[in-house]
């Protein structure tokens, strides 16, 4: 594969040159995980690829839970998917695990407060901690 076709598939393969999404969390879902450090280019990132998202939709998106943000793949913010949480989680909790130096209790503790801290609206503490333990 030379430097143009590398080029061509990565544009392919983030979603940028291929039709858009029709809903911003549909974007998430496709990544599994996406990079989230920064919060307004990473909107901007999910909008890229959609037909028609724009900044209040993905924001009542994330107030609602529907997207989250969180610590998942290393110590830096993500979007995941409300659905994909458990599965990213399980996948990625042995590096975040190492990488923080946290042994296994504090970890679902730490994991758990960071769930609390991140979402908003419906899923406050009760409704979260009954998710999560399903």
């Amino acid at each position: 594969m030379n430097r143009k076709e590398l080029a061509h598939w990565r544009m392919r393969t983030h979603r940028l040159w291929t039709p858009p999404f029709a809903r911003p969390a549909e974007v998430v879902r496709w990544f599994g995980a996406m990079q989230a450090q920064e919060f307004v280019p990473a909107k901007w990132a999910i909008a890229q690829r959609c037909g028609r998202a724009d900044d209040e939709q993905i924001e009542r998106l994330y107030a609602t839970g529907e997207i989250l943000r969180m610590h998942l793949v290393r110590p830096t913010w993500h979007f995941v998917h409300r659905d994909d949480i458990r599965w990213v989680l399980e996948a990625t909790k042995h590096r975040v695990h190492q990488s923080w130096s946290v042994t296994g209790g504090m970890y679902a503790a730490r994991r758990t407060l960071r769930l609390r801290r991140c979402c908003t609206g419906s899923w406050r503490r009760p409704k979260l901690r009954r998710w999560m333990s399903q």
